[in-house]
C-alpha cells in the first residue's frame, strides 16, 4: 500500500478529519438546469453580508443622541500636497462637505464646530451650530491662500478643551481631526493633554493622509476613538462615513440620568420687529428679513417671514434645532426629535407617533424624500 492509499484510507490524518467533518459540497453548492453555481455562490454571499449586518446591530447599548463634535482640519503646508488629485485640500475639503450633510441627516438633535490648524496655532472658525449651511459657509473659506506652516497637536486639543467647557454632562463630546502632516510642533508634552480628554471624557479620532503616526495614534487609543489612513479619495470618504453613526455611551462610575429640557417651538409669521437670536450667536451678520418683519399697510401677511419662537422665553431664531441662549433649553421640531429616536432606536416611537406626526423636515432627510416618492405613485 502507497502513502496515498494511507491518507485516503481510514488511517487518514486527523487535521484532515478536520477539514472533512460537516462539509458537504453538494447540499452547500447547487446546480441550476444550465448546471451553473454561481446562483449558489451569490445566495452565500448575500447571507454573510446578511449575518455581518445583523452582527453590527448595537445590543444593549446606548448610543448619544446628542452630539457635540468639532472637526479639526490641518491647513499646514502639508495639506498642499499633490499626491491625491488635484490637491489634499481639495479632497479633503469636498468629503468634509458630504460628511457634514450625512451628519446632520442621522444626528438632527447634535451640533458641531470648526477648527482651523496652520502656524502651529489652532483658530475656531465657528462654534457649536447645528446650521448645515453655516459649516457649508465655514468650509468655502478655508482655501490655498490660508494654509501654510507646521501643524500642531497640542493647540488643536487645547482649543478643544476650552470649547467642550460647559456642556450638559448627558451629551456626547467628540473631536474628529483631519491630518496631513505627519509631525506635530507642540510646546509641551501631549500625554498631559491626553489625560485631560479622558479625564472629560472627551473621544477623539484621526483621519490621517500618508502614513500612521505614534503620537497620533496613541491619542485614539487614549480617549477610546478610531485612527485610520485614507489611501485615496474613496476611500478617505468611507472613513469619514464611519463617524456618521453615534458612538456607544460610556457610562462613568457614580453618573446618573439626568432629565433635558425641550421646548417644541411654533412655526409662525413676523409681524413685529424683532432680532434673530441663531445669527448673532453664530457671529454673522444677519439678513434684513432676521431683523424686522414688521408688516406694515402694504405687505400682506403670506409675504412676511417664517421663523421659529421659544415657547418659553419668546426668543426668535431661524430654524431648528438650536439650544436657546435666554433660557438654554433644546428647542426642536416633534418630527426632528421623531426622526432622530427612528434612526438611533428600533422601535422607539409609540405606535400614535405613526398615525399623528408628520415630518416636516427638510429636504435632505429621508423621511422627506420617502414621502416625495410616495406620492409621484
Amino acid at each position: 500500500m502507497d502513502d496515498d492509499d494511507a491518507i485516503g484510507g481510514a488511517e487518514a490524518f486527523k487535521w484532515e478529519q478536520a477539514y472533512t467533518e460537516g462539509l458537504n459540497i453538494r447540499s452547500v453548492l447547487q446546480e441550476d438546469e444550465h448546471g451553473s453555481v454561481e446562483e449558489s455562490i451569490r445566495r452565500l454571499v448575500m447571507d454573510e453580508k446578511r449575518q455581518r449586518r445583523m452582527d453590527r446591530l448595537p445590543a444593549k447599548i446606548r448610543l448619544g443622541m446628542m452630539r457635540y463634535v468639532h472637526l479639526a482640519v490641518d491647513c499646514s503646508s502639508a495639506i498642499l500636497s499633490a499626491d491625491f488629485f488635484p490637491s489634499r485640500l481639495s479632497v479633503a475639503l469636498e468629503c468634509l462637505r458630504k460628511f457634514v450633510d450625512k451628519f446632520f441627516l442621522l444626528n438632527p438633535l447634535s451640533q458641531m464646530g470648526l477648527i482651523a490648524v496652520r502656524d502651529k496655532r489652532a483658530e475656531r472658525i465657528s462654534g457649536f451650530t447645528s446650521s448645515v449651511q453655516f459649516l457649508l459657509e465655514s468650509l468655502q473659506d478655508i482655501s490655498s491662500t490660508n494654509c501654510g506652516g507646521e501643524f500642531s497637536l497640542q493647540s488643536v486639543l487645547q482649543c478643544a478643551l476650552h470649547s467642550f467647557q460647559g456642556l450638559p454632562a448627558h451629551s456626547s463630546k467628540e473631536c474628529i481631526l483631519l491630518i496631513a502632516s505627519l509631525s506635530t510642533v507642540d510646546a509641551s508634552l501631549l500625554r498631559h493633554t491626553f489625560e485631560q480628554l479622558k479625564m472629560r471624557s472627551i473621544r477623539c479620532s484621526i483621519v490621517s493622509f500618508g502614513a500612521e503616526v505614534f503620537a497620533f495614534k496613541r491619542l485614539c487609543v487614549t480617549t477610546e476613538g478610531k485612527y485610520s489612513v485614507a489611501l485615496d479619495e474613496q476611500h478617505l470618504e468611507l472613513l469619514l462615513d464611519e463617524h456618521v453613526q453615534p458612538p456607544p455611551v460610556q457610562r462613568r462610575p457614580g453618573q446618573q440620568d439626568s432629565i433635558v429640557r425641550m421646548g417644541f417651538p411654533q412655526l409662525r409669521r413676523v409681524t413685529e420687529p424683532s432680532f434673530c437670536a441663531c445669527h448673532e450667536l453664530n457671529g454673522e451678520a444677519a439678513p434684513q428679513s432676521a431683523i424686522d418683519g414688521a408688516a406694515d399697510e402694504k405687505t400682506s401677511s403670506s409675504a412676511l417671514p417664517r421663523a421659529f419662537f421659544c415657547p418659553q422665553c419668546g426668543s426668535r431664531y431661524c430654524q431648528t434645532p438650536v439650544e436657546c441662549r435666554i433660557c438654554v433649553k433644546s428647542a426642536v421640531s416633534l418630527a426632528t426629535s421623531r426622526c432622530c429616536a427612528r434612526r438611533t432606536f428600533v422601535r422607539i416611537a409609540p405606535p400614535i407617533f405613526a398615525l399623528t406626526a408628520i415630518c416636516c423636515c427638510t429636504s435632505r432627510c429621508r423621511c422627506a424624500r420617502r414621502a416625495i416618492r410616495k406620492s409621484a405613485k
